[in-house]
C-alpha cells in the first residue's frame, strides 16, 4: 500500500519576489516511491540508564520500535551501553546499531527518530497527539519532521495566525526529538564529531545546515508539543560559543547546494543568534531525498521557489521574534 499518492500533473501557485502570484507549475516527473511496511518508526533514545516507562507508554505501538542507548547505567532495557558517550558519539553509535538492526530484520524503517530520554509530550491525550504526529509523517513524508519545541512570543504566533495543527517549514530544530526520513540518512548521518572537543553542539549545528539542503521539507507539526522540563543534558552551554559563531558563516557553503547557500548568505541570518528559525514553504514529498546537493536533484525541485528564486527565498526567512507577515502559503499537495 502506498503511503502517499502524488499526482504528476498537480498544479499549484507560488509566491515570488514581488509578492505576486504566478503559475501554474507542472511536475513533469516524480521519483517512484519505495514501499515501506510497518513498523515505520524506529525511536532511537539516548539517556543515563533504563528506558523510561513513560516513553514505552506513549511511543510503543505495532508500528514502532524503541532502542535505548545508556551512557551511565547498563540496565535490562539498555540495548546499547556506551559509557560517557557525548550526544555526538552516542548518536553515531545508535546509527550503527540501527543499520545492524535493519540488516538483521531485513526491514527498513521509514523514519529514524532521534530523541532524549527526558522528552515529554503534549497536549493530552498524549497518545492521540503522538499518533497524529506519526500520521503527519506518513502523509507528508518530510525529510526531517519535528514537533513544536522552540518557544515563540505571543505576538509572533498572532502574526503567523498560528493554529494548533499548523505545519511550518523551518530551518532550526532541536536535537531533543526529530525524525529523519530513511532517504536522508546518507546525507545527514553520521554526525560530524570533528569539533566535539570544543562543543557537542557543533555536530547539531552542522546537521542543521545539512538538513537545510531539504528546504520546504524540514517540517514542524505543531499538533505535538515536546519539552524537557528536567533538562538533564550535561552540556556546558557557555563553552565554545565564540567558536560556534566563528564557524557558522562557513557552514552553508560547506554543506548546502549553491542556490540554497546563496539564499542564507544573502539573508544575513544565522541559527546561533536565532535570527534564522523558519524559511520556505511546507511541501509534501515529491522527489528522492537521497542526493539533495546534486544538480539532478535540484532540477526536479520545480515546486521550490526557495531553490529557484533568490528574492523569494530571502524574504521567506524568519527569526524567533519576527512578527512580519508569514511569507508562505498553503498548497493543496
Amino acid at each position: 500500500m502506498s503511503l502517499v499518492t502524488l499526482s504528476l500533473s498537480c498544479s499549484l501557485f507560488v509566491l515570488v519576489g514581488n509578492w505576486s502570484l504566478v503559475g501554474p507549475l507542472t511536475l513533469e516527473q516524480a521519483d517512484a516511491e519505495p514501499e515501506y511496511a510497518p513498523p515505520y518508526f524506529l525511536y532511537l533514545i539516548m539517556g543515563r540508564g533504563a528506558r523510561p516507562a513513560y516513553l514505552d507508554e506513549v511511543l510503543h505501538t505495532n508500528r514502532s520500535r524503541l532502542v535505548m542507548l545508556s551512557w551511565q547505567h547498563n540496565t535490562s532495557t539498555t540495548d546499547v551501553f556506551m559509557p560517557q558517550s557525548t550526544i555526538t558519539t552516542g548518536r553515531i553509535r545508535l546509527g550503527e546499531y540501527a543499520y545492524d538492526l535493519e540488516r538483521h530484520l531485513g526491514h527498513k524503517f521509514l523514519y529514524w527518530i532521534w530523541m532524549d530520554e527526558d522528552a515529554r509530550f503534549g497536549p493530552e491525550p498524549v497518545h492521540e497527539s503522538v499518533h497524529k504526529w506519526e500520521e503527519f509523517l506518513l502523509d507528508w513524508q518530510p525529510a526531517v519532521g519535528v514537533a513544536e519545541y522552540y518557544p515563540r512570543h505571543r505576538a509572533v504566533l498572532d502574526a503567523l495566525q498560528a493554529k494548533p495543527d499548523d505545519i511550518w517549514s523551518v530551518f532550526s530544530f532541536d536535537g531533543i526529538f526529530n525524525a529523519q526520513h530513511h532517504e536522508t540518512l546518507r546525507h545527514m548521518t553520521p554526525l560530524n564529531a570533528t569539533y566535539d572537543h570544543v562543543s557537542w553542539h557543533m555536530s547539531a549545528l552542522i546537521n542543521l545546515y545539512r538538513a537545510g539542503s531539504y528546504v520546504d521539507h524540514v517540517l514542524e507539526y505543531r499538533g505535538l508539543k515536546v519539552s524537557n522540563p528536567e533538562h538533564k543534558s550535561p552540556v556546558n552551554y557557555e563553552v565554545g560559543n565564540n567558536f560556534m559563531r566563528r564557524i557558522e558563516p562557513h557552514l552553508p557553503g560547506e554543506h548546502m547546494p549553491a542556490p540554497i547557500a546563496e539564499c542564507i548568505r544573502a539573508s544575513g541570518r544565522h541559527h546561533y543568534d536565532v535570527s534564522l528559525m523558519m524559511w520556505g514553504t511546507p511541501r509534501k514529498k515529491y522527489w528522492s531525498y537521497e542526493n539533495p546537493t546534486t544538480a539532478a536533484s535540484l532540477a526536479k525541485r520545480q515546486r521550490s521557489w526557495a531553490v529557484h528564486n533568490l528574492t523569494a527565498c530571502v524574504r521567506s526567512t524568519r527569526g524567533l521574534d519576527d512578527t512580519t507577515p508569514l511569507y508562505v502559503h498553503r498548497d493543496p499537495v
